[in-house]
């Protein structure tokens, strides 16, 4: 099944949505899945930081394929760049975004963003004619994805630190910037 007209021109809405559902588990479950499957081993502290850096690389991972997407031409053919860059950068993201939030927050993060990449590479593939995306300078492509590379630095100051309340501040201060750099554009509709 593929993603309908609303899914495929609203997917920042969509992820946010379920990214705040994802984290709203937090009132059904205090504990995030990292600190459950950590907690009472006998280096907890240790483990927790090698699973929060698993989660960086992630997010790091995802912030490069999709910063280096925008970048190119014709994104959407099957051949270019991992065949669906922007997508597969989502999934990426989400699931390492998903070691913040608690068990049944991650589960549902990781299942309902891969419905969502698998609907919206559907519809790609059932596009006749591929869509022509025009790239962007490579300023252009980290300012659209500065949240991205925000919580990047945010992980990394975490697994130093561990400390939730840093975390918390260094992620709203990415979101911020991420709104500010990109205002403007968010007010005017574009062609995705």
């Amino acid at each position: 099944m593929k993603a309908s007209e609303f899914e495929y021109r609203h997917r920042a809405l969509i992820h946010l949505i379920i990214v705040a559902v994802s984290l709203a588990t937090y009132l059904i479950a205090p504990d995030d899945v990292v600190w459950a499957l950590v907690k009472g081993t006998f280096h907890p502290r240790l483990y927790e930081r090698v699973l929060f850096a698993v989660a960086a690389v992630l997010i790091g991972v995802a912030a490069a394929i999709r910063t280096s997407a925008l970048t190119r031409r014709d994104r959407s053919s099957p051949q270019a760049h991992f065949g669906y860059p922007e997508q597969l950068g989502n999934l990426l993201f989400s699931i390492g975004l998903g070691f913040f939030a608690p068990l049944p927050g991650f589960i549902l993060l990781v299942t309902a963003e891969s419905m969502v990449f698998l609907r919206l590479v559907q519809r790609e593939q059932s596009l006749r004619t591929p869509e022509i995306r025009f790239a962007v300078t490579w300023r252009q492509a980290i300012r659209q994805e500065s949240a991205k590379w925000g919580l990047l630095v945010t992980m990394t100051i975490f697994i130093f630190l561990l400390n939730d309340r840093v975390a918390e501040i260094l992620a709203g201060l990415s979101f911020l910037l991420w709104l500010a750099l990109n205002y403007a554009s968010l007010r005017t509709p574009r062609a995705r």
